[in-house]
């Protein structure tokens, strides 16, 4: 080899085509937002907006359909769950009844646990109300209030 030929062939493992040699892969990158001029970025950005709004669109119809189907299984549930707890709650009741032959006392379990759960279910109803009525808000109004009155710290 001559001196020539070794210039030359440095000249091009170094030279700014080297990465697209004969053996490199070619660059499929994608450009990078900065090479793009601002009317591309606008136009890219557009067709972004208007495709995830047509998303949107049919997630919102799609969930439109299911939310009909979600009501129509929760007027199915509702019955089933109440033939479930009158069943689960006359075990106890049947139970005694085997157990002693008395009808007045296992009818008196089979009310005395309705009774139990209506009380839960009315102290979760109290509990819950309280809270809606925004009891820390209400509190911070009224210090922001007498704040108020008291004027500005001297």
């Amino acid at each position: 080899m001559n001196p020539q030929s070794i210039t030359a062939h440095s000249d091009a493992a170094t030279g700014p085509d080297a990465a697209t040699g004969p053996g490199a892969p070619p660059d499929s990158s994608p450009p990078q937002p900065r090479d793009q001029s601002p009317l591309e970025l606008f136009q890219l950005l557009a067709d972004t907006g208007a495709d995830l709004g047509q998303l949107t669109l049919l997630e919102l119809r799609l969930a439109a359909q299911n939310l009909g189907r979600m009501v129509v299984l929760a007027l199915l549930f509702l019955p089933l769950a109440l033939l479930i707890w009158l069943g689960f709650s006359l075990l106890p009741a049947l139970a005694l009844y085997q157990a002693s032959g008395s009808l007045v006392q296992a009818a008196a379990v089979f009310l005395c646990i309705q009774l139990a759960a209506l009380a839960l279910l009315c102290l979760l109803w109290l509990r819950y109300r309280r809270s809606l009525s925004l009891p820390r808000t209400r509190e911070q109004v009224k210090a922001l209030g007498a704040a108020l009155e008291r004027g500005p710290a001297a």
